[in-house]
């Protein structure tokens, strides 16, 4: 039941806002490590370092959302959970009412060099890259940002999780 008349139903198919449960631990464990090795990357500008302590601060709690491409492979995650899926619905119109707030925030890994990045407000890292790139792949990453604020354009439906066989 969609409870947000600003969203449409979901489709079968399609990119898709999905919300990932702590009560699967099966989705959400690998992806709540990843995040949590982006979030203590520190950003590339050192005048945005006091946002590191703030995003090491985020509670897991129950549920997080992710945006998935039409092929269901993630391109932007919600930094901090929610208590419940009722709360990141509403939290998800919340970011996407505000995504004007947002800028970009390049963060590396001190000790690997890998790279990732941060959508952030004053105060903390919002959205957050689903992967980790090396080093070397900069204009992968740069690429990749492009393609994250894009999809931000608008609200998304909201979908199920499904791993979709690439071609």
């Amino acid at each position: 039941m969609n409870r947000n008349p600003n969203y449409p139903e979901p489709s079968a198919a399609g990119a898709r806002l999905v919300l990932f449960d702590s009560a699967d631990p099966s989705l959400t464990a690998g992806r709540r490590e990843r995040r949590s090795r982006i979030l203590a990357m520190r950003p590339t500008d050192t005048a945005l370092h006091p946002l590191v302590e703030r995003a090491r601060s985020f509670p897991p709690l129950g549920a997080h959302w992710e945006y998935l491409r039409r092929d269901g492979v993630s391109l932007l995650v919600r930094a901090r959970d929610s208590a419940d899926a009722e709360d990141a619905r509403w939290d998800a119109t919340r970011i996407f009412s505000a995504i004007s707030e947002l800028q970009v925030v390049y963060v590396r890994d001190q000790r690997s060099g890998h790279l990732g990045w941060w959508l952030a407000n004053d105060r903390e890292p919002v959205i957050v890259s689903p992967r980790i790139w090396l080093g070397s792949q900069r204009t992968g990453l740069q690429a990749h940002v492009k393609l994250a604020l894009g999809s931000l354009a608008e609200p998304k439906a909201w979908g199920e999780y499904s791993a979709v066989p690439r071609d």
